[in-house]
């Protein structure tokens, strides 16, 4: 199992040792061996990771993770966000529609 550190002040706020306190899937992702011997920052505490490192990535932060406004997450398809447009589901651009599955799969 892995774990983060949440930001016992902002709850919303993760761990990166090079970003300092973050978003959630900003965040470094530890070890139980370096739960066990890592001193944590001010007001840090331990928590589970996540199991999708893209959990808590706004639709900004997807796309620029994956390449870009034309390219597609690999666990949703464009054709996926396609027919949801098509059956009237979503109104959402693809990459807003991408993290919000992420957030109702991950969630």
């Amino acid at each position: 199992m892995n774990y983060l550190i949440r930001s016992k002040d902002a709850p919303a706020d993760y761990w990166s040792n090079r970003l300092g306190w973050t978003a959630i899937g900003l965040a470094d992702q530890f070890t139980e061996a370096e739960k066990n011997t890592l001193n944590l920052p001010m007001d840090g505490e331990w928590v589970p990771a996540a199991d999708s490192p893209d959990y808590g990535l706004t639709a900004e932060q997807l796309r620029d993770k994956y390449g870009g406004y034309w390219e597609e997450h690999p666990k949703y398809p464009i054709t996926d966000w396609h027919h949801e447009v098509a059956d009237d589901n979503t109104r959402l651009g693809y990459w807003e529609w991408a993290a919000q599955r992420i957030e109702e799969d991950e969630g």
